[in-house]
């Protein structure tokens, strides 16, 4: 029997149907192809944009910097010009003390300005918030806050608005106070806004303090081909109220390559002086130190002062006083001239007397100060058993001045101090941490923070006390190595030859000390046996002499090595007014 069959007419074709299956399947992997790859462009267009825009934010950023350094080089290293330096400006003057130029490190109209300068009085400030408010184009505030969602004011009755965060100066903690100068009113730092001054010598122009503070600084436009140019308020026909005019100099108006030297950009600086501040590093508490020079005190039996006098006069301190409480050895918050007599009160005092444990005790309160200063003597703890450092083992310092140093023995015996070895701080934000860490076992990960104000339930005072204050504090004060007229510092501590330069038969009696020092005032290669005066010199600036009991200083020596004058490097620094 034959299988009936179709004709080939009548049969689909099984080729054509795959074809178009995997012709489709094709398609739909070559559109994913071009979709995943147009989604690659799209990610790598957006990141290149990315990387440009950051790019050109940390040029412009270092176009300012290298503006900034330019104005400092050219202030500081001119020829027999004396020079200061204070937050935003430096000045020079000449020989005779005539202010010669004033150096703006702060983007304005103009940088330089002759002779004597007084920036309020210019017109680098605008005159009233309404100037500069409506003109964006033409100032910008440096100090504008961002708002902290997560916190609130602690000044705001109604706890709904959030607590703003200024990057350079603290403006939630300024409130109207007395201004013990003028004998009226200003507004000043402090913590609870309440009518007094926390942060001493400090006030603030209420121009600029329209709900906190403002730093009003002008724009400077950059052009096409880097050059940075003014602007000022437009008076052009049918200008509305903000728009600005560029002024570019005629010579400028095209690019070297002959294009139209067009606006790319616009900066705004102000340049801060950290030498200005007070160094947590360095800085303490200063207790007043002299050798006693009369006494006016009534005849009192020996042995007897320290009983009678607090009794019979407890409000007078006497003269002969600064002889019984002298600084002790290492007590460098002591020592006339030192850095560690600047005094940290200034800023945290006030609010340091109001704590409970302090209660207006001055020598309280400039322990509690040197808890938190590293390298200062004091009061000495067990951190490991003590981590919050409440408990004093001993105390052989002079307790600011107000007894004998050298602990209860010092009559017969006297106890030395010991600097204590904290580290030092690196940041201002690290100031309130402990920088003494436990060394327990179970505690050695735990840091303990500073306590500057009476603890409150409500709101977090130390912090706000940093706050305010990280605009008068540092942690990195480097001043120049140079002096006022661009001359290496000379040190003036005398130092005995080295036995190589003196007679045969000679020692080296230098101490530590002395070797200290003279390494410090020497530039460049510290060992002279290695040094060579062409390619790698030895130049110590300081005094040698050759005995300890003559009163003269020799100089042939060390002027034949280096061929430095020091005598009269000195004398000509400090002939000038």
């Amino acid at each position: 029997m034959k299988r009936p069959t179709r004709s080939p007419a009548s049969r689909p074709s099984q080729r054509a149907g795959a074809a178009l299956i995997f012709t489709l399947a094709m398609l739909v992997l070559l559109s994913g192809v071009v979709l995943a790859f147009m989604l690659t462009a799209r990610t790598e267009y957006v990141a290149a944009k990315s990387y440009e825009g950051g790019t050109n934010a940390r040029m412009l950023a270092d176009s300012a910097v290298n503006v900034v350094i330019g104005q400092i080089r050219e202030a500081s290293t001119q020829p027999n010009l004396a020079w200061t330096s204070q937050p935003g400006l430096i000045r020079t003057f000449a020989i005779g003390g005539a202010a010669t130029k004033s150096y703006k490190l702060y983007s304005a109209d103009s940088l330089i300005e002759p002779g004597s300068f007084d920036p309020a009085a210019a017109t680098d400030l605008p005159v009233t918030a309404a100037d500069w408010k409506t003109q964006p184009s033409l100032w910008t505030d440096l100090n504008a806050p961002v708002a902290d969602l997560t916190k609130k004011d602690p000044f705001d009755a109604t706890n709904t608005k959030p607590l703003l965060n200024y990057p350079i100066f603290d403006g939630n903690h300024l409130a109207l106070s007395a201004d013990a100068v003028t004998g009226g009113n200003t507004l000043q730092m402090s913590l609870n806004k309440d009518g007094t001054a926390d942060i001493e010598g400090f006030k603030v122009d209420d121009r600029y303090a329209d709900g906190g503070i403002s730093m009003p600084v002008k724009w400077l436009y950059m052009l096409k081909d880097g050059t940075l140019v003014p602007a000022k308020a437009s008076v052009a026909p049918g200008a509305k109220q903000g728009d600005v005019d560029v002024v570019v100099p005629l010579a400028k108006q095209t690019t070297a390559q002959g294009d139209f030297n067009s606006i790319v950009a616009r900066v705004a600086f102000w340049t801060d002086d950290e030498s200005a501040k007070v160094n947590i590093n360095t800085a303490s508490e200063g207790t007043f130190m002299d050798t006693p020079m009369a006494s006016s005190v009534p005849i009192c039996p020996a042995g007897k002062v320290d009983i009678v006098y607090p009794n019979t006069y407890p409000d007078t301190t006497w003269e002969w006083e600064l002889a019984n409480r002298q600084g002790a050895a290492k007590e460098y918050q002591r020592y006339p001239g030192h850095p560690a007599t600047t005094s940290l009160s200034t800023i945290f005092g006030r609010q340091l007397l109001f704590r409970k444990s302090i209660n207006q005790d001055r020598a309280k309160m400039a322990e509690e100060i040197f808890k938190f200063i590293p390298r200062v003597t004091g009061g000495e703890y067990n951190a490991s058993a003590d981590p919050a450092l409440n408990l004093v083992v001993k105390d052989n310092s002079s307790k600011a001045g107000t007894i004998r140093a050298g602990g209860a023995t010092a009559e017969t015996v006297f106890n030395p101090v010991t600097p204590d070895s904290d580290r030092l701080y690196a940041t201002i934000d690290e100031f309130i941490y402990n920088p003494n860490f436990a060394t327990t076992d179970t505690q050695d990960t735990k840091r303990y923070g500073w306590t500057l104000a009476e603890p409150d339930t409500k709101r977090d005072k130390t912090r706000e006390m940093l706050e305010m204050s990280k605009f008068f504090l540092t942690a990195n004060s480097k001043a120049p190595e140079q002096n006022l007229y661009n001359l290496p510092r000379i040190s003036i501590w005398p130092e005995m030859m080295l036995p190589a330069d003196q007679a045969a038969g000679q020692i080296d009696r230098r101490t530590a000390f002395d070797k200290l020092i003279a390494f410090c005032a020497t530039v460049g290669d510290k060992d002279p046996t290695k040094a060579t005066a062409a390619t790698n010199p030895h130049l110590p600036f300081f005094f040698t002499r050759q005995s300890s009991g003559s009163s003269g200083v020799t100089m042939d020596a060390l002027g034949a090595f280096t061929g430095i004058d020091l005598k009269g490097d000195l004398a000509r620094g400090l002939s000038p007014p």
